[in-house]
């Protein structure tokens, strides 16, 4: 399995595990809901590419919803609560923020593999 170099400057000490697929986060302060891409997934975090009319800062709160499987739908109960932990430069419309989930995910390898 492919796994990213984590530079030095970077926080996580978790290997990352690329991923590429559809998730929609909701905003816990606004209640808003916005679509989002997966880019790489640890077992205690995420980088998402998301699409904000609003810009995402430190310490806000989201229930982040990846599409693990094919399914048109995504439950409510299979959302993962977040808090953002650093914002980067917005990039054609998408605003990048590494995540950190308030529980450790399980089995992020084989869920990441069959996402991608």
């Amino acid at each position: 399995m492919n796994r990213h170099v984590v530079p030095a400057s970077d926080r996580r000490i978790e290997a990352r595990v690329p991923l590429s697929c559809a998730c929609k986060v909701l905003h816990e302060a606004s209640g808003r809901y916005w679509h989002a891409q997966a880019r790489d997934v640890s077992r205690h975090g995420m980088l998402l590419g998301v699409e904000s009319t609003r810009a995402l800062q430190p310490g806000d709160r989201l229930v982040v919803h990846v599409a693990w499987s094919p399914r048109p739908l995504l439950a409510t109960s299979e959302g993962v609560i977040a808090e953002v932990k650093r914002v980067m430069p917005r990039i054609d419309g998408m605003q990048y923020v590494g995540v950190r989930f308030e529980d450790a995910l399980d089995g992020v390898s084989a869920a990441a593999a069959a996402a991608a």
